[in-house]
C-alpha cells in the first residue's frame, strides 16, 4: 500500500511561493518577478508571504519602506 504525506493547503502554498521565488532569484515584483508569474497583485504577494512567515527584502524589489 502506498502511503502519501499530505500538507495542509498553507503547507502546499508556502512550497509553492517559495519554489517561485528561488526561480527568481527572490524577486517579488516587476517583470518576471514571483508576484507576475504566480498571477497575483505583488502587495498580494507580499502579504501571502507575511502571513506564511517567508522573509523578503523589500529594497531588492525598489520599494521605500518610508512613507
Amino acid at each position: 500500500m502506498v502511503q502519501y504525506h499530505l500538507v495542509t493547503l498553507e503547507e502546499a502554498q508556502r512550497h509553492h511561493i517559495i519554489a517561485t521565488l528561488e526561480r527568481t532569484k527572490w524577486r517579488v515584483k516587476g517583470k518576471a518577478g514571483a508576484a507576475e508569474i504566480l498571477g497575483l497583485h505583488p502587495a498580494t504577494m507580499y502579504s501571502k508571504m507575511r502571513k506564511l512567515g517567508i522573509p523578503f527584502h523589500r529594497e531588492k524589489d525598489d520599494i521605500s519602506s518610508k512613507s
